[in-house]
């Protein structure tokens, strides 16, 4: 075993340790100040509703499975089954270890090499997480600037919004030149860091493979405008399911919170910033319950509510996760294998 592979895992294993370890922090922190009493009386009230809640975001899931699907090249097919359970293994590789996109992505294209090749695959998925990249960055916009305009924010909150919402614009202008302009950014980038001693020497190798992956993925956008078009559709209707599941988890919680879609709206864009900015926290534990309940309180809800929804949230990741997990043992595969396939020449060949 070579020093950099003894490395890698330790580095990964500090990351993890302290990411989890200040995130339980701020959980019993905020669950501490929001009253434990109020909220269990909250998931309470939320009861069988969660099941409702399991369908809204499994139709969130559907969509994205099918615009991955819809994103990749003839001949290949892949079978809708192998895509779903792929992408929920991989989505819950990427919530449990900070590693997040670094390790989700790459696996799921790995998961359907007998049907797809590898690198083709994860063409289709980077086609379609820039898509959706632009698409979050727009609804966030969207999201921050009504939250400016609606409410009267403290002065922190609001230099903290207003520094988001430029983030956030600058983004969405970017993704958008990205997909229009096709520069072969990450090409130009990897390719200038092959001259920097040991480092260059290991990216080296994965040039072809990434110039090769930026071409197919700019292929895929200019080939058919309508299946451009129809991957926003895809992308659109996964987020009217999330407002809708705001939406709904409000109002189950109780007589005293009556939501509007305004307010499912910017709790919705809140939580889709979170999950950007802290995507290598796993499970977003501590910071979306200190992230919705700090919002929640300026619409008028109660920290309690925002940190109720939170957890709520929470427990339906836990139980998709859970399945990815499930369907990653009965795929006989331990994350070390795992890492070794993606990481292996074989698994980018063509």
């Amino acid at each position: 075993m070579t020093p950099r592979s003894k490395t890698s895992p330790l580095i990964g294993t500090v990351v993890s340790f302290f990411t989890v370890t200040i995130g339980l922090a701020l959980f019993v922190y905020t669950v501490h100040q929001a009253g434990i009493g109020e909220i269990l009386e909250g998931l309470q009230r939320v009861g069988l509703g969660f099941f409702l809640i399991l369908i809204l975001s499994g139709i969130r899931e559907l969509t994205r499975t099918t615009a991955w699907i819809r994103s990749i090249e003839p001949p290949y097919h892949l079978p809708f089954g192998d895509a779903l359970a792929a992408r929920t293994t991989g989505e819950a590789l990427g919530n449990i270890t900070p590693l997040g996109l670094l390790l989700s992505e790459p696996s799921k294209a790995t998961f359907v090499g007998n049907w797809v090749p590898p690198l083709v695959a994860f063409s289709a998925l980077a086609a379609e997480q820039i898509l959706y990249a632009l698409s979050v960055a727009i609804l966030i916009a969207c999201g921050l600037a009504v939250f400016i305009l609606s409410y009267p924010l403290p002065e922190g909150l609001q230099i903290i919004t207003m520094v988001a919402l430029s983030g956030f614009v600058s983004l969405a202008l970017g993704g958008a030149w990205l997909i229009r302009a096709e520069p072969k950014v990450v090409t130009g980038l990897v390719s200038k860091l092959t001259k920097l001693g040991s480092v260059g020497s290991f990216l080296e190798s994965y040039v072809e493979d990434i110039r090769t992956t930026e071409e197919r993925i700019f292929k895929i956008y200019k080939k058919n405008p309508k299946r451009l078009l129809e991957l926003s559709l895809l992308e659109l209707i996964f987020h009217v399911a999330g407002t809708a599941e705001t939406y709904i988890t409000l109002a189950l919680l109780g007589d005293s919170v009556v939501p509007t879609l305004t307010t499912a709206f910017i709790l919705e864009s809140v939580n889709r910033a979170i999950n950007v900015i802290f995507k290598f926290v796993p499970f977003r534990l501590g910071v979306d319950e200190v992230g919705t309940g700090i919002v929640s309180q300026v619409l008028g809800y109660g920290i309690t509510v925002g940190v109720t929804l939170a957890i709520v949230r929470k427990a339906r990741v836990l139980c998709w996760s859970s399945l990815g997990i499930v369907l990653l043992i009965k795929h006989k595969t331990s994350i070390k294998t795992l890492l070794a396939k993606v990481t292996s020449r074989e698994t980018r060949n063509l």
